[in-house]
C-alpha cells in the first residue's frame, strides 16, 4: 500500500499502525493453519483423554479466535479505507472519528494477541506432555 502524503500526522501514525497490524493478521492466517494441524497430528496419535480433551477445547478457542480476527480485519480495513479516501480528500479528516475508532482497534488487537498467546501456550503444555508421555512408552 502506497503511503498517503495528505494525511495529517496523528492519521497518518494511525495508517502506519493499521499496515502493521494487517500484517499481524495476515501471518495468523498462516501460524492458525499450522496450529490447526499441529492438534490433527498430536489428536491422532494415542494419548490420554485428558490430553485429547484439552486439544479439542484449544482447536474450539482457536477457531472462535480466527472468526474474531476476521472481524478485526473488517473493521481495520474499513478504517484503512476511511484514512486512504481522506488522505484523496474524497472525505474530510475527521480526527476525533478517527481516534474512537483506532482506540477500539487496538483495544481489540491486544485483546486478540494476549487470548492468541494464551491459546499457543496451552496448546504447547499439552504438546510438551504429550511428547514426553510418547518418549516414556517408547
Amino acid at each position: 500500500m502506497p503511503v498517503p502524503k495528505s494525511l495529517s500526522a496523528r492519521s497518518l501514525q494511525y495508517y502506519v499502525i493499521n499496515c502493521k497490524w494487517a500484517s499481524d493478521l495476515d501471518f495468523f492466517d498462516f501460524e492458525s493453519g499450522f496450529l490447526h494441524q499441529l492438534i490433527e497430528d498430536n489428536f491422532r496419535q494415542p494419548v490420554d483423554v485428558d490430553q485429547r480433551m484439552r486439544l479439542k477445547k484449544i482447536s474450539e478457542q482457536l477457531y472462535v479466535l480466527q472468526k474474531e480476527y476476521r472481524h478485526a480485519r473488517q473493521l481495520l480495513h474499513e478504517q484503512t479505507r476511511q484514512l486512504e479516501l481522506m488522505a484523496e480528500d474524497v472525505v474530510p479528516e475527521d480526527t476525533e472519528q478517527l481516534a474512537g475508532s483506532q482506540i477500539q482497534l487496538e483495544y481489540l488487537m491486544s485483546t486478540l494477541t494476549t487470548t492468541c498467546r494464551a491459546i499457543k501456550r496451552d496448546l504447547y503444555e499439552v504438546l510438551e506432555i504429550i511428547m514426553q508421555c510418547k518418549a516414556l512408552a517408547g
